[in-house]
Order: C-alpha cells, then structure tokens, then sequence
C-alpha cells in the first residue's frame, strides 16, 4: 500500500504531464525515457523509429587481461641468509598459505613492502659485493637478482590489482539495471577509489605506504554494487532513445508545421508541455546523473590507465576505446555527449519558431 501511495503522489506531482497521458514510474529510466518518446510521438502524430542495438562493450575475461609476474624461488639456505637484512618475516609470508593466496591487491602491497626491504637490503650488503668472504658476495649477488626481478615484476602486480582485479571485474559488470535518479548521493565513492589507486602505479621509493586496511577500504567501495556497469548501461540507453526523440523533433522543426508565421498551433502547445513537464521534470535531472558519473569514472579511468608502466593487453585496449578513451570517437562517453547536445538543439529547433526558448 506504501508503495502505491508513492506512486500515486509522483502522479499527481505531474498532472500536466498527465493530462497528455498515461503515469508510469518516477524513477524508472527504461520507463521514463520509453514514455517520454511514446509522448513526443503521439503529440507529433510520427510513428517513432525502432531503437538500435545496445552496444555496452563487456569487461575482457580474466584470462585476456592478468599478467603472470616472473617467479622467484628462494632455497632453504638462501631464505636464511635473509635474516642478515631482518627479512624474513617478509619471505616467509610469500610462502605461506595466506601468502599463496593473497588477492591482488594484497599482493601489491606485499611486493611494495618486499622491494623497499629488498633496496634496504641491497644498501647493507653493498660492501660485500667486492669482499673476500665467497658466501657474503654470493648472497649479496643474490638480494641484487631478486630486487632486479622483483624490480621487473612490479608493474604487471599493479596491472593485476587494477585492471586485472576483480572487484573491477565486478564494478563493471553489466548484468544489472541502469542508474535511477535517487543514487546520484552515493556516486562520487567508487570514482574517488579509482583515482586513488592511480598514484600507486608511479609511488616513489620513499613515499609513505598505504596501510592494508585503507588499501581494503578503497577496494571495498568497488565491490559489490556494480555501479560502473550500470553507468555504462545508463549511457547507452540515453544514446539510443535519445537518437529516436531526436530524430522525431528534428523531423517535425524540418516541417514548420508547428508555428505557421511563428503562432504556436495546439500540436505545439502539446509539444511544449511534453518539453516542460517530461524533459526538463524527468528526463533531463536523469541524464544529468548519468553524465556526472560518466564522467567521472571516465577521468578515474583514464588516470588509472596513465598510470600503468606495462604495454596493456589488446582486450583491454579494445573495451577502453570502447567506453571512455579521450581520444576514441566511439566511445559510450563521447557517444553521449554528442546525443545529448543533438537533442537539445533539436527541441532549441523545434521551439525556437514558436517563440519559445529551451528553459523558458
């Protein structure tokens, strides 16, 4: 009953807007935008074009996108010998059953951890390099090789605690509903998440770590909600039933039926109150939402893209010129921008004749 009194009050709230037809719900963006264009068709007496296909590119399989960073067997004596530099806490928990299991963000910070002890290491036995003692030189010789290959590493560890992790994976599924209006509080989160694993990718060797618990924190405003994919499935609705909106008005300003010698006839008085209290009431605070988080994801994104210091593999590549790369013309992103600002000229066309301004 509760839920039905909602609705029955967003109604009343759009009794011009009802007068031209139909309620449906006030927070449903399928429904808004399907009965924003059933609207614009009806007033304009136009059959309404069919919607093109969805085109929201899936984020690439694990297997097309995780590195497998080189592996470094350290023997029994050798673990030993680490005890010279206080270091075997660090070894031994790559060894250990939690070790061997670590997500890939812990895994990132472990390495982070292990090569600042490794350089540390690397510092103390400096001397030992040129020294008469065989088995100081040969384990001096050896912090040097598992630094340079942990060195190596590095960069695919990043990749795999971001592009490669998956509570991205998850975040960006689009096995969901696109965003409604009431989640635009809650938006900034998962974009401030992003962006702030960025600087992880180039850290300089004496900055601060992050502590585990921050790290998981970040981790877990991406996990669980997958507000990503439904942002992309957001942008990709707009872009279609916009195309179809626009294609209408765009023919009617082509007919100047509306406003013979610029007075406005009832059709265009209808078409006004579809423009007032749909667009601008329902359709446009949405597709504000929409560009808000699009964007922002996009910008985190692409940070979070910069950032990295390995060659990213061509599934990647190909999903990222699919969805938000700067300079993609394809891309849902640009996509939208461009159907939102064809639509708006397109009812600017359309009312401008009339007298009517856009916001008037």
């Amino acid at each position: 009953m509760r839920h039905l009194a909602e609705r029955l009050r967003a109604c009343l709230l759009l009794l011009p807007a009802l007068l031209l037809g139909g309620c449906t719900s006030p927070d449903d963006p399928a429904e808004i935008l399907a009965d924003y264009n059933a609207r614009l068709a009806r007033v304009l007496d136009t059959p309404l074009p069919p919607a093109a296909a969805t085109r929201v590119p899936t984020w690439p399989a694990s297997r097309d996108v995780v590195q497998t960073p080189a592996d470094v067997r350290v023997g029994v004596f050798a673990f030993l010998d680490f005890g010279r530099c206080g270091m075997l806490r660090e070894i031994s928990e790559r060894n250990s059953l939690l070790g061997r299991v670590h997500t890939p963000s812990q895994r990132l910070l472990y390495e982070m951890r292990l090569l600042r002890a490794l350089r540390q290491c690397a510092a103390l036995t400096a001397g030992d390099l040129a020294g008469q003692d065989s088995e100081a030189r040969e384990f001096a010789g050896r912090v040097r090789e598992v630094l340079q290959t942990k060195q190596g590493n590095l960069p695919a560890v990043y990749w795999n605690a971001t592009f490669g992790a998956p509570e991205l994976r998850e975040f960006f599924s689009v096995g969901v509903l696109p965003l409604r209006v009431r989640d635009a509080a809650s938006l900034s989160e998962p974009a401030e998440a992003l962006a702030w694993l960025a600087p992880l990718g180039r850290l300089p060797a004496d900055a601060p770590l992050p502590s585990a618990e921050e790290m998981e924190r970040r981790y877990f405003q991406l996990s669980g909600n997958r507000r990503g994919g439904r942002t992309w499935l957001s942008l990709d609705l707009a872009i279609r039933e916009l195309d179809r909106s626009s294609r209408l008005l765009e023919q009617a300003a082509g007919s100047a039926r509306l406003c013979p010698g610029g007075k406005p006839r009832r059709e265009a008085e209808r078409l006004h109150n579809v423009f007032t209290a749909i667009y601008l009431g329902r359709v446009q605070p949405w597709l504000a939402v929409v560009a808000r988080e699009g964007e922002s994801l996009g910008v985190a994104l692409e940070k979070l893209w910069q950032a990295q210091s390995i060659t990213p593999p061509a599934a990647m590549q190909r999903y990222r010129a699919g969805v938000w790369a700067p300079e993609s013309d394809d891309a849902l992103l640009k996509a939208h921008d461009r159907a939102v600002r064809r639509h708006a000229l397109a009812w600017k066309a359309v009312l401008a004749p009339c007298g009517w301004a856009p916001g008037n």
